[in-house]
């Protein structure tokens, strides 16, 4: 029973295949694409976590939390639709 070429010359005929280098570098390309997005993703959630803290923190100090311009506008559309 004749069972072909040694595992050891198989396996380095198809190291050398170009469709292997290919496919390996293929892959390695996509995990390393892949795991940057995850990378990216994370700091992105991780920033606008830390901007909303920031947000919150200065909401606290600002009041009850109208700036001018929101009553200005508020009292601007009161007189503008009682025809003051």
């Amino acid at each position: 029973m004749y069972a072909g070429p040694p595992l050891d010359s198989r396996r380095q005929d198809i190291l050398r295949e170009p469709w292997f280098l290919g496919t390996l570098l293929g892959c390695i390309g996509g995990l390393l694409w892949l795991g940057f997005c995850i990378v990216s993703i994370w700091l992105y959630r991780r920033r606008k976590a830390v901007a909303g803290r920031k947000l919150k923190n200065m909401a606290a100090y600002s009041g009850n939390g109208y700036s001018f311009i929101y009553v200005f506008i508020i009292v601007a559309s009161i007189f503008h639709y009682t025809g003051r």
